[in-house]
């Protein structure tokens, strides 16, 4: 669920040890002073990828769905979204966002809020397998290892949507935060590029802005 890659291009895999220390190692310096709620954020995805390595969630089963073609040039496709009126988008958001929005312009995530992040090939594979049916796998269990996680008050599923025509695995995430719980929505999206992951956050003891779910409508992806 909160995959939060710092490795953003598609370089020569590591062993997974190696890739989990090398992103807690170049997290904390890109996150320093993005403030307490993104390193909460990028421990929860580190520690769900550490899950995520020692179980089956990428593996076959014996009645998988078809292989998503996937591109191996470690490269994404043209992505482009529109902030609803309201919101800003922000012009140069922190590694390793993609896109982000807030009200401001300014990038918070301790406000509400829209990220976007994405995932290459040669990574998505290890965390959510080649299939539609292995990537739902790693969503579910996503769900189930946020709720070991310290200050997770709740973790669980909620209803997929289709983003630009792809599918879009949902979940939510109720962070304890001092000024009240924060509720973050995901949908991931395993596509030929890799794997997309589009969050909205809430602010502290507010609802989920339905304009945010509903700018994911605006998406779109140009193959390059």
């Amino acid at each position: 669920m909160r995959g939060l890659r710092v490795s953003r291009l598609g370089v020569r895999p590591l062993d997974f040890g190696a890739q989990l220390w090398r992103r807690i190692a170049g997290a904390c310096g890109a996150f320093r002073s993005a403030g307490r709620r993104v390193w909460r954020l990028l421990v929860v995805g580190v520690a769900l990828l550490a899950f995520a390595g020692c179980s089956p969630v990428g593996k076959p089963s014996a009645s998988v769905s078809p292989s998503v073609k996937m591109t191996t040039k470690g490269t994404r496709d043209a992505f482009s979204m529109r902030a609803p009126q309201g919101w800003v988008e922000v012009a140069s958001p922190p590694l390793p966002w993609l896109f982000a929005a807030t009200r401001t312009g300014q990038f918070n995530i301790k406000g509400a809020g829209i990220q976007v992040q994405w995932t290459p090939f040669k990574l998505a594979r290890d965390r959510a397998g080649t299939s539609q049916a292995s990537a739902k796998r790693y969503r579910d269990q996503s769900v189930v290892d946020a709720r070991r996680l310290e200050r997770i008050v709740s973790s669980y599923r909620i209803k997929d949507r289709m983003i630009a025509g792809e599918r879009g695995y949902g979940s939510a995430t109720v962070f304890s935060e001092p000024g009240g719980n924060q509720t973050t929505y995901e949908w991931m999206v395993l596509r030929r590029d890799g794997l997309w992951e589009f969050y909205v956050t809430s602010d502290p003891e507010g609802r989920i802005p339905d304009d945010l779910v509903k700018a994911l409508d605006t998406v779109k992806w140009e193959t390059t």
